[in-house]
């Protein structure tokens, strides 16, 4: 864990006259020229900071896997409507100005949980003294998940000014919620070059030959500003520019959505010591970790724009002692650095109890890491990562040993079933099998025609319940040219289909399309779909043409859970599980104001779906209105459950559903006619078809309850008062010898 010490201010700005830039737009504060302002204006002091206490918990986790502190955060409720002062301008422009001030704080920073700046409007941070201005930053900053944090200002007193046009009156939304006393002087070397000095810049001899490994290492600062990483882009075997990033398991927050990733941080000479800083990316959702070998897959928000100039770097899986490796990484939070082993590797393991999760190097030839380097790549002779650094005590002054978690081990961890606890499902989609895959640039096409196929969508891998499938894949144009035209073909078992698909795709564009239906059996089955003849020409690279999976046909009912997250997915979590306490399936890793999937095909028998919501008030959105989530459940694809109309079901909402499908009659359903649905009284049950040897109807509620049955003694009508039955889903169940057919209804108030 000594990889997380750090200096954080030196990551997000470099001092230049006064004033410290960071991702914004320019300009300067109004009220710096306003001179009818007043003077005064609210300011907010914050209470008292123990800091002797502080500085002994540090001291007590010194050595224990926790990130280095430089600052407390005091948690506060500042808006444009309950702080600050509002000054009206003579043409009904207004000025809003909060001061915030911390005894000896030796910095100030700020995060807010609402945010929002509409076009026209702006916001600006600066000391009191105005000696350090940030901004201006404006509707540009604004993102899905409404939250915005600042830099550190080396001040304890700071301003907040917001500027709002009259006709914008009113439509800002500033929620300050945490602000940050710095108790630690991050600024006495800074801002840049805090690095030891055995150090080697990137762009150092030493570094001719990874020149394009580096431009997939970026420097990690967490949302909180209390932690700093390394991480690196990685190569998928669909090679479809899917922002995939490693970094280390130790490095994880709460809030990843909130992290910034800053690319080609780097000196331009060997002697440098400060780089740009704007090649920036802001959000991520982690796909896969798990602590054995600390490693930690995220998917970036975003792809990273073609002239940040991003390489997906390659990998290996291979388990193989190799004879060099090579350490790219950003530690203390400085400029891009590379560091040099020539002795081979050894397997070895960390404080996990597990055997052969890591690669040790024992001491560094050229070069060390340091604070700030965990989660950076380390290269074997192939320019391939083979690992992502945990924890060591190389340092300039101690030729000691560092520990890397191993790619091999982390592929399919263990054997684990868990897609999130694996690498294999995420950088290997194709389901390739292959140990190797090299490294490449994906912002800007290699071929002139390259059609890809990204994923099968569906089928799933594992049990299906349908004898019915549609096959959905995804497919992307890596090529130069606009791909107009591509042949699918399908096989299952060797039975083989083709399809025509025609549109337009540029360059990196995707899209899903659907095929033909298809009927399976009960079992196992190998589905293989590739591309061919895009645009009617042969494709110029093959290698992401072909995708396979295995799936099976089982006996069983499809359930499906369906979660479009609000603004505060780090809220939201869900479980489906039996009632025995067996999990069927929980939540993956979140983003807002996305919708979330997910099904199994499960046996007869009772289940609960539970979803859960920290902050207390369900999917009900910014403000209780905007970007409202909501939730559905679906068995045997009939709607059973929703959420609330504005979603706040408070802090957890549970449905529990029981069914019986054993021997469910296929292919009868459309033999049955069921009217009116909704019904509120009188419930007709039509047989337009012969279901032979039908003995009784039933109907259960989504508990497995049955609330009323009737005989069916061959009358092709029968009609059944719901009137005693409360508002909700139920199902019709006509049994015979054969089986079961199942309708759905709703019983309305």
């Amino acid at each position: 864990m000594k990889k997380n010490l750090f200096f954080i201010a030196l990551l997000l700005f470099a001092m230049s006259n006064n004033v410290w830039s960071q991702i914004s737009y320019g300009g300067t504060p109004r009220s710096f020229s306003k001179n009818n302002l007043s003077q005064k204006f609210e300011n907010k002091s914050l209470p008292y900071l123990d800091v002797e206490a502080l500085l002994a918990e540090d001291e007590a986790n010194v050595g224990k896997p926790v990130p280095y502190r430089f600052g407390k955060d005091i948690d506060v409720h500042y808006n444009l409507y309950n702080s600050g002062t509002w000054e009206t301008l003579d043409n009904g422009d207004r000025i809003w100005r909060l001061g915030i001030s911390s005894e000896n704080a030796h910095s100030l920073n700020f995060i807010c949980n609402e945010f929002f700046i509409p076009e026209g409007a702006d916001m600006f941070v600066y000391s009191q003294d105005k000696d350090i201005v940030l901004g201006s930053f404006n509707h540009k900053n604004n993102n899905d998940i409404f939250s915005f944090a600042t830099t550190i200002i080396p001040s304890s007193n700071i301003v907040i000014e917001y500027f709002e046009p009259a006709e914008l009156k009113n439509q800002g939304r500033i929620n300050i919620s945490k602000v940050i006393h710095g108790y630690r002087n991050l600024f006495k070397r800074g801002p840049f070059g805090n690095s030891a000095s055995c150090n080697i810049n990137i762009n150092c001899p030493l570094g001719d030959n990874w020149q394009d490994e580096k431009r997939g290492v970026a420097i990690i600062v967490t949302s909180n500003n209390n932690a700093v990483c390394t991480g690196t882009m990685v190569n998928n075997t669909n090679e479809d520019g899917t922002p995939y990033f490693l970094t280390a398991n130790h490095c994880l927050s709460n809030a990843t959505p909130n992290w910034v990733f800053i690319f080609n941080h780097e000196s331009e000479t060997c002697n440098g010591n400060t780089g740009p800083t704007a090649h920036s990316i802001h959000g991520a959702s982690v796909v896969a970790s798990d602590s054995p070998s600390d490693f930690a897959l995220l998917l970036l928000s975003e792809e990273p724009p073609a002239d940040y100039n991003v390489y997906y770097c390659g990998w290996s899986r291979e388990d193989v002692v190799v004879n060099q490796t090579v350490g790219i990484h950003h530690p203390a939070g400085d400029i891009k650095k590379i560091c040099l082993n020539t002795d081979p590797t050894e397997s070895s393991n960390y404080s996990s109890g597990y055997s052969n999760t890591h690669w040790t190097v024992d001491n560094w030839e050229e070069g060390t890491t340091e604070g700030g380097s965990s989660g950076s790549a380390l290269f074997d002779p192939n320019h391939r990562i083979i690992g992502q650094l945990h924890g060591g005590h190389a340092s300039c002054t101690n030729l000691s040993w560092d520990k890397y978690g191993k790619i091999a081990y982390s592929w399919s961890n263990n054997n684990n079933s868990n897609p999130s606890k694996r690498l294999k499902d995420w950088l290997d989609p194709k389901n390739s099998d292959v140990l190797t895959l090299d490294g490449r640039y994906l912002n800007e096409p290699e071929f002139a025609i390259d059609a890809a196929l990204s994923a099968i969508v569906s089928p799933h891998s594992g049990e299906n319940c349908s004898s019915e499938i549609i096959p959905i894949v995804k497919i992307r144009n890596n090529g130069e040219n606009v791909l107009e035209y591509v042949k699918i073909v399908c096989e299952v078992d060797g039975s083989q289909q083709t399809y025509d698909w025609n549109g337009s795709l540029n360059f990196g564009s995707s899209t899903n399309v659907n095929l033909n239906s298809m009927q399976i059996s009960d079992g196992n089955h190998n589905m293989v779909i590739y591309l061919t003849n895009p645009n009617h020409q042969t494709d110029m690279n093959n290698s992401n043409d072909t995708i396979s999976i295995i799936f099976s046909k089982t006996n069983g009912i499809d359930v499906t859970v369906s979660v479009l997250t609000d603004n505060s997915p780090q809220e939201t979590s869900w479980v489906l599980r039996k009632d025995d306490g067996t999990v069927i399936f929980t939540n993956p890793s979140l983003s807002s104001s996305e919708t979330y999937e997910q099904s199994a095909c499960l046996p007869n028998g009772c289940y609960d779906f539970v979803i859960y919501d920290t902050g207390g008030d369900g999917l009900s959105g910014l403000f209780g209105f905007l970007f409202t989530g909501e939730y559905a459940l679906s068995v045997d694809n009939e709607l059973i459950a929703i959420s609330p109309e504005n979603g706040n079901f408070g802090s957890v909402d549970s449905i529990r559903f029981c069914f019986d499908n054993v021997n469910i009659v296929e292919n009868q359903s459309d033999k049955i006619l069921i009217y009116p649905n909704p019904v509120n009284n009188n419930l007709n049950i039509e047989f337009i078809g012969n279901i032979s040897d039908a003995k009784t109807i039933e109907i259960m509620d989504i508990s497995g309850r049955i609330v009323a049955k009737q005989s069916v003694n061959n009358v092709p009508n029968i009609r059944i008062n719901t009137s005693q039955l409360q508002a909700g889903s139920y199902f019709v169940l006509i049994r015979s010898s054969q089986g079961v057919v199942r309708k759905q209804f709703i019983k309305s108030n």
